[in-house]
């Protein structure tokens, strides 16, 4: 089975949860390789924290691992919150962040506090 890139899929004309959660894990799996710390292997949708927020945009908050062997670097996070459609996400934030931050972040911190 082959699989439509998130791109040119039916739904593009707006988000879901779990291409939400696709779309987080991509764009900070791929900074966090493009550093030299790879593979990047994010847990699943199903063990992912992904909220609508109440002015639509998703929250996204994904553990993953990476690395290997002597250059293997501490597990993380992926954080993010996207809106708009899978062919224009909007994206608010997208980051790294340690797993023991995770008491820090709030799904629904008002947008303001993200845009300066």
């Amino acid at each position: 089975m082959t699989e439509t890139p998130l791109a040119e899929s039916p739904e593009s004309n707006g988000l879901d949860a779990r291409t939400a959660y696709e779309l987080c894990i991509s764009m900070v799996g791929e900074g966090v390789e493009s550093q030299g710390y790879g593979p990047f292997l994010a847990v699943s949708f199903d063990q992912a924290e992904v909220v609508r927020r109440e002015d639509g945009y998703f929250w996204v908050w994904a553990d993953y691992k990476n690395g290997a062997g002597a250059e293997q670097r501490d597990d993380g996070a992926a954080h993010c919150i996207v809106g708009g459609s899978v062919a224009s996400p909007e994206w608010v934030t997208m980051s790294q962040a340690s797993r023991s931050y995770r008491h820090q972040f709030d799904s629904e911190e008002p947008l303001s506090n993200y845009r300066g």
